[in-house]
């Protein structure tokens, strides 16, 4: 008995010697690029407009968790709400294609 007692003790006390609440933070984050976003995309001539759905579609494009963004599926979509649709070469001209890759991304 007095051997599992023991044994018991040590764990316990490993167990709490071992855990750690303590969250470290980063010592230093560096940049992934030394420009600014915003005048880049000026530079660009990218305008960013807030997304808009299509009527009856109920989805959550983004969801940011920490410096992680979730995407869920996105696909061109106009200012307006409208889908761009079709394949290129068919439905699309190539002109069309490139438009609305810009449009995804």
């Amino acid at each position: 008995m007095k051997e599992i007692m023991k044994y018991i003790f040590i764990s316990i006390t490993l167990l709490f010697i071992g855990c750690n609440s303590e969250i470290k933070k980063p010592e230093k984050v560096e940049k992934l690029y030394t420009y600014n976003i915003d005048d880049k995309l000026k530079e660009l001539g990218i305008e960013l407009t807030e997304p808009k759905l299509p009527k009856g579609v109920n989805i959550v494009l983004t969801v940011q968790s920490n410096n992680l963004i979730y995407l869920s599926g996105n696909g061109p979509i106009l200012p307006n709400g409208d889908r761009i649709t079709g394949k290129v070469g068919s439905d699309l001209s190539i002109e069309q294609g490139y438009a609305a890759a810009r449009q995804t991304a």
